[in-house]
């Protein structure tokens, strides 16, 4: 879940907390959850907008940098996952 706010703020850039929401398709809890871990690391920071706040990424360029020398990794544990939910799926039939 941190991975897809930091994914989103890594392509987007400065999202508001309902933009996020939709994006990464969780409640409004789960999000606050995960964007208030992210910023108590110092990985996202709030930036307040006349009414409302967007949250942006504090190091984009490193962020980005981070994971493009890591997207094979996080690509395997993607494929990983599929494969064993396919091989689930596939035992309850």
């Amino acid at each position: 879940m941190s991975l897809a706010i930091v994914l989103n703020l890594a392509v987007e850039g400065r999202l508001r907390h309902g933009e996020l929401r939709k994006r990464v398709r969780r409640s409004k809890s789960t999000t606050s959850y995960h964007l208030a871990r992210l910023v108590a690391s110092g990985h996202v920071r709030i930036v307040r907008e006349s009414s409302t706040e967007g949250y942006e990424l504090v190091n984009r360029t490193r962020v980005v940098a981070l994971l493009v020398t890591f997207s094979e990794t996080l690509r395997d544990r993607v494929d990983a996952f599929a494969d064993l939910w396919s091989s689930l799926a596939s035992s309850d039939a």
